[in-house]
């Protein structure tokens, strides 16, 4: 769909919304046909059915199978009280302080702009200020309608559940726990990264992230994709050239990267699929006068919106440094559509939710 396309749709489904607070389709009638629809509106009907799905995302209108869309109710229920976000304050993407406090910055706004374009209020609290007990307090004081947190606190998850309270979590895994979960494809990336070094012709090639013995699950995702991506080329990936570096110490990851680099025995290609390994990598290079692409290859990552703000000339790198990208613009709305779908559905099964990673910039001169 282009971004045309996609303004026509956003319009027709405000006029329909606009519509359905007018009165003209109670709650529990059937709204027309998708044909009759976009002939009483001169729309096409691929811009009447994607119109109708959005709302359906909404809450506003339920799709039932070979009878139509009906109208629900149940997110006119949840429009007066307001959604919450719920941040953990731990975003850190190795590249200063900046980039930290613009990682946590990028994310919010996607979520106002949403809230904003819904007509839904947005009650946004950070996390590590509070105990859970305290956050159900106040998510009941403000009579919240549902939860989008980034924190994946067993404890404060229990109490959502127990206060029958719909939540998503995002830029998380939700390893051994029953909970909807909109994160960023790490397998996947893994793979692509695998895929492109190879294509380039490296047969050894070094790991620099984070340790996958840490509880986080996503570091053993991304390396499971890595691996796999490997293992279709024929390649492996020895003990020796797996070097652990912490997340959120920037400085500390760019010493450990620096003597990674300085090894007489350094692969020719590295893993750098984390946001802090990318930039410590980077800056390891300037520290001893090595360039990307011409004395090394690495693959990096980082959100599609820093990639598109410049986030490789920050770092001094080249526009052709191949990087995994993925969009925190699509991850707020995924788990918008989701938390909705939680609330007109709340005994339907979890589901773990994917946000594509893509390879860019991969062709080397």
């Amino acid at each position: 769909m282009t971004a045309r396309h996609g303004r026509v749709v956003c319009r027709f489904a405000g006029r329909l919304r606009r519509d359905m607070e007018a009165g003209l389709y109670p709650e529990g009638q059937f709204l027309p046909s998708i044909r009759e629809l976009s002939g009483r509106h001169g729309v096409a009907k691929g811009t009447a059915e994607r119109a109708l799905r959005m709302l359906a995302d909404e809450g506003l209108i339920e799709s039932r199978p070979r009878r139509g869309y009906l109208r629900s109710g149940r997110e006119k229920e949840a429009r007066g009280f307001p959604t919450a976000y719920i941040y953990s304050g731990m975003y850190s993407t190795g590249a200063g302080d900046d980039w930290d406090e613009d990682a946590a910055r990028r994310t919010l706004n996607e979520f106002e702009r949403l809230a904003a374009h819904r007509a839904l209020s947005l009650l946004v609290i950070k996390a590590s200020d509070r105990s859970p007990d305290e956050l159900m307090e106040q998510l009941t004081a403000a009579r919240a309608s549902g939860v989008v947190t980034d924190a994946l606190d067993p404890a404060f998850l229990d109490r959502t559940k127990e206060a029958g309270l719909p939540a998503v979590v995002i830029d998380n895994i939700g390893e051994g726990y029953d909970i909807d979960t909109v994160a960023q494809d790490g397998w996947l990336g893994g793979l692509y990264a695998a895929e492109e070094l190879a294509r380039r012709g490296h047969r050894r090639i070094g790991w620099l992230g984070p340790d996958p013995l840490n509880s986080d699950p996503q570091i053993a995702e991304r390396l499971g994709g890595v691996l796999g991506g490997l293992a279709r080329a024929g390649l492996d990936l020895p003990h020796d050239l797996r070097v652990t570096a912490p997340i959120g110490h920037p400085e500390e990851a760019r010493r450990i990267a620096r003597e990674f680099l300085a090894r007489p025995d350094r692969p020719r290609a590295f893993f750098a699929i984390w946001q802090d390994m990318t930039a410590a990598l980077a800056g390891a290079a300037s520290d001893l006068n090595l360039r990307p692409g011409r004395d090394f290859d690495f693959v990096g990552w980082c959100t599609r919106e820093q990639y598109e703000a410049g986030y490789l000339a920050g770092l001094g790198l080249d526009a052709t440094q191949p990087m995994l990208v993925w969009s925190v613009a699509e991850m707020a709305k995924t788990a918008m559509a989701r938390l909705a779908e939680r609330r007109a559905a709340p005994d339907s099964p979890c589901v773990a939710l994917k946000i594509p990673v893509r390879l860019e910039a991969g062709q080397k001169a």
